[in-house]
């Protein structure tokens, strides 16, 4: 299995010249071997196109393969968030 680690690297640039679309890569090969840490890596990716273009459809579709208690707890947070911008 693949570890979160390399796509990190890549990203931040620790050990290896910092590499967007090096990084999208890997996560993305992380993400099929169903690392939650990589598919929510990778939607933050194209939802922000960081490596990639924009695209909010894949950005959700790594969301939605997140294990249902880590949605759950982004639903919660995105309440807050909203309820907070009306406070």
């Amino acid at each position: 299995m693949l570890n979160i680690t390399l796509p990190c690297c890549y990203a931040h640039g620790f050990g290896v010249t910092q590499d967007n679309m090096e990084a999208v890569k890997w996560y993305r090969k992380a993400a099929e071997q169903n690392d939650a840490e990589a598919q929510w890596s990778l939607g933050i990716c194209y939802g922000n196109g960081i490596g990639v273009a924009t695209n909010f459809v894949e950005a959700a579709s790594g969301f939605a393969k997140l294990p249902n208690k880590i949605r759950l707890m982004l639903n919660i947070l995105l309440v807050i968030a909203t309820l907070m911008e009306q406070a």
